[in-house]
């Protein structure tokens, strides 16, 4: 059986995508990009249940960003679980679901399946967050988010075959804290601006909504190099996955799969606000996945 790699980035839009240069050398170039892919709601929380129960959220019930509790309740029955089944080694390392990830429930114990379960859980800054793991919770002081799941990954890939590695950073969710070495990185990228000066057309909820002054421009076109720089260290965790697999031998046995949550907003729609993603804009809904693997062609 095929090894398989699942790397989901957190709040990255589609057309970050070329600013990522290992994600297209190792993934695009030798794999194939899927350029219609749409998640299932525009939040992270309805997605991420959807990826581990093969639901939509019609079906599994999430419908909110998930701080305030979840409807999500059995954990036992998900993907880790049926790859189990069938013989899989599975493992997390990152983000979970934001509920069962938050500061006041700290993680919850590794549920069927997954054998190895690193669950990210609240972070105080780029180098201090708390880690849930099978015996219990851990701060983590001192190394990058991205440092430490390329570690941990590492570790779980040198395992028995055949495995699925759930590999999910937090990184670039705002409020941005980039790696010490991509402080000032992208220090003149610029987004294409999308006014909306005549709104008439839009839903009433948009309408409402005043335009986008010049200042509140300038603070997005900031977040988007704060969003950047949080990029480069999952580019990083990209590299760093497929150099290691490349070394041990298991690339070409190996399915990558590179995608992310959901997008976000960069003041179209006259939205504003680092995180702004909910809502049926294409903004918001469409994701990149990128896919490399024995079986895929270019």
């Amino acid at each position: 059986m095929t090894n398989v790699v699942l790397i989901m980035a957190d709040d990255m839009r589609y057309d970050h995508l070329p600013y990522l240069a290992n994600v297209r050398t190792l993934l695009q170039e030798p794999g194939r990009t899927f350029t219609g892919a749409r998640c299932n709601v525009a939040l992270c929380q309805p997605n991420r249940i959807g990826l581990f129960t093969g639901q939509l959220s019609r079906d599994h019930g999430e419908l909110g960003i998930g701080y305030r509790g979840s409807a999500f309740e059995d954990h036992d029955n998900g993907v880790a679980r049926w790859m189990s089944d069938t013989g899989y080694r599975c493992g997390l390392m990152g983000k979970y679901i934001n509920y069962w990830d938050s500061s006041f429930i700290r993680g919850i114990d590794a549920p069927k399946g997954w054998k190895t379960w690193r669950q990210l859980t609240s972070a105080k800054s780029a180098a201090e967050w708390d880690v849930h793991e099978e015996i219990g919770s851990f701060t983590i002081r001192d190394v990058y988010q991205t440092d430490y799941l390329a570690e941990q990954a590492a570790t779980f890939m040198d395992g028995k075959d055949p495995w699925f590695c759930y590999l999910a950073p937090q990184n670039p969710h705002a409020p941005f804290s980039p790696h010490p070495r991509d402080l000032h990185a992208w220090p003149h990228e610029r987004f294409r601006e999308v006014p909306l000066p005549d709104a008439s057309t839009k839903p009433p909820w948009v309408q409402a909504l005043p335009e986008l002054t010049l200042d509140q421009w300038a603070a997005l076109q900031q977040g988007f190099r704060g969003r950047l720089r949080e990029l480069s260290a999952v580019d990083r965790l990209v590299g760093d996955v497929v150099e290691h697999l490349r070394k041990a031998g298991t690339l070409d046995d190996t399915v990558i799969i590179f995608s992310s949550d959901n997008g976000v907003h960069q003041g179209e729609q006259r939205r504003v606000g680092e995180g702004t993603k909910a809502g049926p804009y294409d903004v918001g809904l469409r994701v990149p996945l990128v896919v490399r693997g024995p079986v895929i062609k270019a």
